[in-house]
């Protein structure tokens, strides 16, 4: 047999498969519809895994995973449409006359009355929508001229900076209430993921309202009349040093030495005595603190830039909000990871940041925090979002914010 009529045997095989999904997807609608009518939960997890080890005996050996995973992508799609089924409902019965159901209780009632704390709290943060506060106090990690300054800047054209040591400063400032907001950065277009400030986050309580991105150019600032031949020694803040890697590499006679902060390290070596001393910092700071750019733009990218976040104490929900945040613990088994993608997929949503940092005192578990395209007044997406707090543990929402 050629390779023609293999493809010809598929074709007649797919066309059969398609044809099945389409029944077993009208089944799947009446079993929402039978859900809804005894108010039972669309997620059943027991049952799930049931239905998996079945199926899994029937195919046997050598497709027991390949018939799992499949299965698995289904009932992840068969649960999405119960999702939508009753949203749609739930969509039509708030715009126009109350449709006559064959139930005995309003549709969905029961997700609406089980009170969750994540579902109080969306339902409570979309009844008032956010207002920035009036000339805010800010907190932000540095001095001025750093580049969180920069992103304060940014975000707002009134306010009180407030200066603080390091980026866990800025949340305390945030938790105690002595700034309104915190600006802290989460990532570099060069040196990746600000992983400090995500072991952070699993030790303080925020939510998410806005980011930013700043344009970051790093120069080595020095003492007035100094050269680059004369530094031995060079300050900045990791990342900076991360950012700026193939330009020391260049200079291996110079030692680097990490500071809290990119600015803060350039009033170091302004403060100091030290002729032989440099900081990698920006234009700003040179201006600022009286320095000398000895060599301008040393970052490894032209096209380098931080994103920034601005965090608040209380779940504040901007105008127009288009991003959302969420932090969760997978169970520690082979395809977790590759089931909860699953299920921002089949919902159609882009999914833009994927980080994982290891739980303290748990050996090789980790808390996952994801960043995805969505609005949280999309009934799909709220759904989704209760949904995965039912399912996963230690689940946080980071918030709905604006992202530029």
């Amino acid at each position: 047999m050629g390779l023609q009529e293999y493809r010809e045997q598929i074709d007649r095989l797919d066309k059969q498969l398609v044809e099945l999904f389409k029944q077993r997807m009208d089944i799947v609608e009446k079993v929402a519809d039978y859900k809804l009518e005894h108010q039972m939960e669309i997620f059943h997890p027991e049952r799930e895994e049931q239905l998996l080890q079945k199926v899994c005996r029937q195919a046997g050996e050598p497709f027991e995973h390949e018939i799992r995973l499949w299965f698995t992508v289904l009932m992840d799609i068969s649960k999405n449409l119960q999702h939508k089924r009753i949203s749609a409902y739930v969509k039509r019965q708030a715009e126009g006359p109350r449709e006559e159901m064959p139930v005995h209780v309003g549709f969905y009632k029961q997700a609406d009355r089980e009170d969750t704390p994540v579902r109080t709290l969306l339902k409570d943060a979309l009844k008032h929508p956010a207002e920035m506060k009036e000339n805010p106090v800010v907190a932000c990690a540095g001095v001025k001229g750093a580049f969180g300054s920069q992103a304060c800047d940014r975000l707002f054209t009134e306010k009180q900076s407030v200066f603080v040591e390091n980026f866990e400063d800025v949340f305390q400032a945030v938790e105690s209430g002595q700034a309104h907001y915190g600006v802290i950065p989460i990532e570099n277009s060069t040196a990746g993921s600000v992983l400090s400030v995500y072991d952070l986050m699993q030790k303080y309580r925020f939510y998410i309202m806005k980011d930013c991105k700043i344009d970051v150019v790093h120069d080595l600032l020095g003492k007035k009349g100094c050269s680059l031949k004369d530094i031995r020694c060079v300050y900045s803040h990791e990342q900076g040093l991360l950012q700026c890697s193939e330009f020391l590499g260049r200079h291996p006679s110079i030692q680097q030495n990490s500071f809290s902060n990119t600015a803060a390290a350039a009033k170091f070596v302004a403060d100091s005595e030290d002729v032989t001393i440099a900081a990698i910092s920006s234009h700003e700071c040179a201006a600022l603190y009286g320095l000398d750019v000895l060599e301008a733009g040393i970052q490894n990218s032209n096209e380098n830039c931080t994103r920034f976040l601005l965090i608040s104490k209380d779940l504040q929900i901007p105008a127009g909000s288009n991003k959302i945040g969420l932090a969760l613990v997978l169970p520690h088994e082979a395809g977790s990871l590759y089931k909860l993608l699953t299920r921002f997929s089949v919902n159609g949503i882009n999914l833009t940041k994927l980080e994982s940092r290891p739980l303290a005192r748990k050996d090789f578990q980790f808390k996952f925090y994801l960043e995805f395209e969505a609005d949280l007044r999309d009934r799909n997406t709220f759904e989704l979002i209760c949904s995965l707090y039912r399912e996963y543990t230690d689940f946080e929402f980071l918030g709905s914010f604006l992202s530029e």
